[in-house]
């Protein structure tokens, strides 16, 4: 397992606005990794719309969930509805380079490039299920098999 020096980011666990209406959707039940466009030698295909298109195979009209979708989520429902769902990505449009203290190389941190690429060496922001405990902001490697949260 990978381990990052990151900066934590505080989301609330607590209901405080009600009147904040949220866009979740759900989580897809398929899991996927950062590889869903393919590249050729002059451009790639169109990975964000690809991410989207998983989500709405599972709930028609939506798409996945971006940064500002998730704190519309943690504002009026919390975070802890995807428990028990596992780990999601969601689409952050960043670039980060983001310290790996496994093999002491900085690695990208861009959204698997676009959802192009299934690299160890390239990773997306997620969310991440503790056990025992809360939902919280990670990193993914795009090589890994998760889930897309999905918003309206």
């Amino acid at each position: 397992m990978q381990t990052f020096l990151t900066v934590a980011v505080l989301v609330s666990c607590f209901s405080f606005a009600a009147s904040i209406s949220s866009p979740l959707e759900g989580v897809t039940a398929a899991k996927y990794n950062g590889s869903l466009a393919t590249c050729g030698s002059t451009h790639c295909g169109n990975g964000y719309e690809a991410a989207g298109s998983k989500c709405a195979l599972e709930f028609p009209g939506s798409r996945v969930c971006t940064a500002d979708d998730l704190a519309i989520v943690a504002q009026s429902e919390t975070l802890f509805v995807i428990l028990g769902q596992g780990d999601v990505r969601y689409i952050d449009t960043s670039y980060a380079q983001v310290y790996n203290r496994d093999t002491g190389n900085y690695v990208p941190l861009n959204d698997c490039n676009g959802y192009t690429t299934a690299s160890n060496e390239q990773y997306s922001r997620c969310l991440r299920e503790i056990f025992g405990g809360p939902v919280l902001p990670s990193l993914c490697p795009c090589s890994e098999q998760v889930s897309f949260i999905c918003c309206s």
